[in-house]
């Protein structure tokens, strides 16, 4: 699901209106809701997800001991944004920049010295 909200396939939604909607699945405000409640949701009433994004998501939501999904922790689990320098091959692309750009090192008979 994060990979799809970061490929830009959807655009999360407000973190107050998912919060509004985990809660309309937590009439008790338990502060969690089961992961066969969400599932029946997101199938029934939701987004045109395919069961492969459902699973991604589950897994990345549900608690695997307990089939409960915190949502608030979720919920801050799908605003966080993951930086572009995290990319590995931009931080190498960089790297290698730098070193490209920096002078060469010379030995100190070369600068003294003239061949």
């Amino acid at each position: 699901m994060r990979k799809a909200i970061n490929e830009r396939k959807f655009k999360p939604a407000e973190p107050e209106d998912l919060f509004k909607a985990f809660q309309l699945l937590d009439p008790e405000n338990r502060g969690y809701i089961m992961k066969d409640d969400l599932q029946k949701a997101i199938m029934e009433i939701g987004e045109p997800f395919t069961k492969e994004e459902v699973a991604d998501m589950m897994a990345v939501a549900c608690d695997a001991e307990t089939g409960k999904i915190n949502y608030e922790h979720y919920i801050n689990l799908l605003i966080a944004k993951i930086p572009e320098d995290l990319n590995v091959y931009s931080i190498v692309d960089k790297i290698d920049a730098a070193r490209l750009a920096a002078p060469k090192k010379r030995r100190l008979k070369s600068i003294f010295y003239k061949d």
